[in-house]
């Protein structure tokens, strides 16, 4: 067992659960990979691994979005459904009608959705509604 195991949940499969710190390191290092590399970059890079439930970051730091299920690596069909479909247009959709509705208020909906990370489950709202969650990937 390594120092990793030691330090982070594992699942029923030995996958050690992404913290929320890991998360939120994930998603700063994507905007700073997106900026230096003028969105272009990113965007190739993120094309090239989407099938493996990778992003740039996510790559670089050795996590891999899993089904939280199986703790497998998720298939195209579920990264589509998680990034796009439920995260970009539900979420975004949502939190802009809410902030339409409520003058400004729907920034709220997003971040209560994804401080359920905090749960012993590690899982946001949009991994909830994907089966899936984050993990390190295996060595």
């Amino acid at each position: 067992m390594s120092s990793l195991d030691a330090n982070h949940e594992v699942s029923q499969n030995g996958l050690p659960f992404a913290t929320p710190l890991h998360r939120f390191g994930s998603a700063i290092l994507e905007m700073v990979l997106a900026i230096v590399t003028f969105g272009i970059g990113w965007l190739i890079w993120w094309l090239i691994l989407i099938g493996q439930g990778l992003t740039p970051a996510r790559q670089i730091l050795g996590l891999r979005i899993v089904n939280s299920i199986t703790m497998q690596p998720v298939s195209n069909s579920q990264v589509f459904l998680r990034g796009f479909v439920v995260y970009f247009l539900a979420f975004s959709a949502l939190s802009s009608a809410l902030s339409l509705l409520l003058f400004g208020a729907g920034w709220v909906f997003t971040i209560v959705s994804a401080l359920l990370v905090f749960r012993s489950s590690h899982q946001t709202l949009w991994d909830q509604m994907t089966s899936t969650t984050v993990g390190f990937q295996k060595k």
